[in-house]
């Protein structure tokens, strides 16, 4: 399956794993030319092995939610909702112990949507669960525990990542156990992806 997407839902992701398993029995592989990021990288992480060369890149899989506001539409990621109202109970909880005044964090704890976290949170394991089932079941299947989570931490902690569009290259992929098929950019079966890829973007 060749690959060039900015992501999508996580679910969508895991129906087209499905699907894709289906056909290709136990040797599913998946080419990112260029870039797989968010759900597109879970689809390559339920892939037996992933095709990159150079200038490809996988991305976090940290969830985003599109928000409204008065100036627009705006992109923030869900664990940026949850290290919120996390920062405000602790700055709370340490204010009791030391007897500080705690009213202005209690005013802000007011404004926090409590739902829409806990959506957030669903939203951050399901990503996580996603990538452990998969990669735990094919990629990484007999591999321990503690390796999967190493791979999976790799993908989904936003204090590693920082930025959702940040490059995981294939280097940084394979370190953490990732079946990496290296192709060196100047072979010719390289120019064969690359050129479906350019032909198959003008064409949609």
């Amino acid at each position: 399956l060749l690959i060039h997407s900015p992501g999508g839902q996580a679910d969508a992701a895991e129906r087209i794993i499905s699907m894709a398993r289906s056909y290709s029995g136990n040797d599913f592989r998946v080419a990112v030319p260029s870039y797989a990021k968010s759900a597109a990288t879970i689809i390559a992480l339920g892939a037996d092995a992933v095709a990159m060369s150079d200038g490809s890149e996988l991305g976090p899989i940290d969830p985003q939610f599109i928000l409204t506001t008065p100036q627009g539409s705006t992109r923030r990621a869900a664990a940026s909702f949850v290290e919120h109202r996390d920062e405000l109970l602790g700055k709370i909880k340490d204010g009791v112990q030391k007897q500080e005044p705690i009213q202005g964090y209690m005013q802000m704890l007011s404004q926090v949507d409590g739902p829409f976290v806990k959506e957030c949170e669903r939203a951050m394991n399901l990503s996580k669960e996603m990538a452990k089932k998969w990669l735990k079941a094919h990629m990484m299947k007999g591999r321990s525990d503690g390796d999967i989570q190493k791979a999976v931490d790799e993908f989904s902690d936003p204090t590693r990542t920082l930025s959702h569009g940040r490059m995981i290259d294939y280097k940084q992929a394979k370190s953490v156990g990732i079946e990496i098929e290296y192709i060196p950019k100047e072979s010719e079966l390289w120019e064969v992806v690359l050129e479906l890829l350019f032909r198959s973007t003008n064409f949609l």
